[in-house]
């Protein structure tokens, strides 16, 4: 049932971009009159919207009732996503409602982030999008519209708009606080981006550094006696390994790897894309450090979230650039590989953000949120 319904989701959004862009100049791509865009994420955010039970999505589900029902902010710790809430709230919406919107904002966000620099890739945004984030957008859903403003901050980045930027950090972190450590990133483009030669070794460096960062992270995790982090650490570092482990996680960083060796290839067809490269390699150079550990990743994630433009853009570049024959063999090997994901994925009985699928309409159901405790 879970396949079923995700394959429907990833065919239809990906068919309906792919449909909504052709012919269409970069001007009005993302015109709100191009309802052959706009119309298709509307229905795959209530299909994303209408489901229950999904880890985290308990918690959010929780909160979004309780200040529903009592009109009483929660926590103000955060008071853009609270204020988000209120709306919401105020106007009496079934949080399933809710829960569409903020997917709608996601998928919105990520495309305004490169339209204007490619927006033919806009597609392979949405298919990565699905394949790759999908989990992180139903189940950490404070964050990832953090991350998400702060990918369409890239533009200004790009444009040079200091006070631009600053405001959707500013932003941003009101959503989730984390996303001040997006900051430095507006001054990338004074930073020469190292030869390929030079990057390796720095991947091969953060790989080496993890063996002696992660152990005394635990120990000083210990020696302070946060608890709760602590139980952060041991569980989400086990489960993480025991989803990422083996192949899989070879075959991923093959991919990044493959990002890695086109980078010039694509920077030399969009200049501007060297930004977006630099913030992916900077995240992936502190994803191999961190490895492992899951609140560590959710910071670098601001970073290291960019893999989903960074893949359209191989992607596009493999299929639609380049004449190498070989090229295409190495596009079908990327998408196979992450389609092979996703359906493993979708068949595991249960994977954080995606499995069990179930409907709001079927509340009765037990929840199984195992990170509830760390949300409380």
């Amino acid at each position: 049932m879970a396949l079923i319904y995700y394959s429907f989701i990833l065919v239809f959004l990906f068919a309906t971009n792919k449909f909504a862009v052709y012919n269409k100049n970069r001007h009005n791509v993302l015109s709100i009159t191009n309802y052959k865009l706009y119309i298709p994420i509307i229905i795959i955010s209530l299909l994303l919207g209408i489901r229950y039970n999904l880890s985290d999505w308990v918690s959010y589900m929780k909160q979004y009732e309780a200040f529903r029902l009592n009109k009483e902010l929660i926590r103000i710790d955060e008071p853009f996503w609270m204020g988000f809430q209120s709306f919401f709230t105020h106007l009496d919406l079934h949080y399933s409602i809710f829960f569409s919107i903020i997917i709608f904002v996601h998928i919105f966000l990520l495309y305004k982030s490169v339209f204007k620099l490619r927006p033919q890739i806009i597609p392979w945004v949405g298919f990565f999008y699905i394949i790759i984030y999908l989990t992180s957008s139903s189940n950490i859903m404070r964050q990832y519209t953090a991350v998400c403003i702060c990918s369409f901050a890239i533009q200004f980045i790009i444009e040079r708009k200091l006070f631009m930027y600053l405001l959707c950090i500013w932003i941003a972190s009101n959503f989730h606080a984390s996303a001040i450590v997006f900051l430095p990133a507006y001054f990338i483009p004074q930073i020469p981006l190292p030869n390929l030669k030079i990057q390796f070794i720095l991947l091969i460096i953060s790989r080496i550094a993890s063996i002696y960062v992660l152990p005394n992270l635990v120990s000083i995790v210990k020696l302070l006696k946060w608890e709760a982090f602590w139980w952060q650490i041991e569980n989400f570092t086990i489960q993480k390994a025991h989803i990422n482990s083996g192949i899989g996680l070879l075959l991923n960083l093959i991919v990044d790897l493959t990002v890695v060796m086109y980078s010039n290839k694509i920077i030399g067809k969009v200049k501007q894309f060297k930004i977006i490269y630099f913030i992916f390699f900077i995240g992936l150079c502190f994803e191999q450090v961190f490895w492992g550990t899951f609140e560590l990743n959710r910071i670098t994630f601001y970073f290291y979230g960019t893999k989903i433009f960074c893949l359209a853009f191989l992607v596009y570049y493999l299929l639609r650039i380049s004449h190498d024959p070989k090229d295409k063999f190495v596009a079908i090997a990327i998408m196979a590989f992450h389609l092979f994901l996703f359906t493993s994925k979708c068949l595991t009985n249960e994977y954080p953000g995606l499995t069990p699928l179930y409907f709001f309409w079927e509340n009765d159901i037990p929840t199984h949120n195992i990170w509830h405790r760390v949300i409380q």
